[in-house]
């Protein structure tokens, strides 16, 4: 630990991971290193209000080498995650409804997923490509979970304990 309660390195017997941070206590940089070589890299940067701007990795120390590549992140105007971008591809672009929850991501190839939700936000439905059909949720008279039904008809009661 550094002098403001910080962790700067962890580590075990085949892995170290040194980090640093910034003069608000957010890591701006992470080293991965087997036994002694480094296999991963990144950094952080952050814009002025907190969010995270950009994550750069460098993956060319592992085997096979993961090369480097940054990803990029926008906010709209309600500081809500828009996009996810490496170089000019965009990765994921999030579409919110006016109740400030998820309406829709695309997930670039992956196809864009849909979200409904009831009266108090909670998830009532989540429409996914790459999943079959839709995954539809009910609640308990407090809130909690009932029932999870996925796509393919398959049911999860929940019970919890008193």
């Amino acid at each position: 630990m550094d002098t403001y309660g910080y962790v700067v390195a962890t580590s075990s017997p085949s892995r170290r991971t040194d980090l640093t941070y910034d003069a608000v206590g957010r890591t701006l940089t992470a080293k991965v290193y087997d036994v002694a070589t480094l296999r991963l890299s990144t950094t952080t940067t952050y814009l002025g209000d907190g969010a995270v701007a950009s994550v750069a990795f460098d993956g060319t120390g592992s085997v096979p080498s993961e090369g480097t590549y940054t990803l990029t992140y926008t906010y709209d105007a309600m500081g809500r995650p828009d996009q996810t971008k490496r170089a000019a591809t965009v990765l994921t672009d999030n579409g919110w409804n006016v109740t400030d929850t998820l309406a829709s991501r695309a997930d670039g190839s992956a196809g864009t997923s849909a979200f409904t939700y009831d009266w108090a936000n909670r998830e009532l439905t989540a429409t996914s490509p790459v999943a079959t059909g839709t995954t539809t949720t009910a609640y308990r008279l407090d809130g909690l979970i009932a029932t999870r039904i996925a796509g393919n008809g398959e049911t999860a009661t929940l019970t919890y304990d008193p």
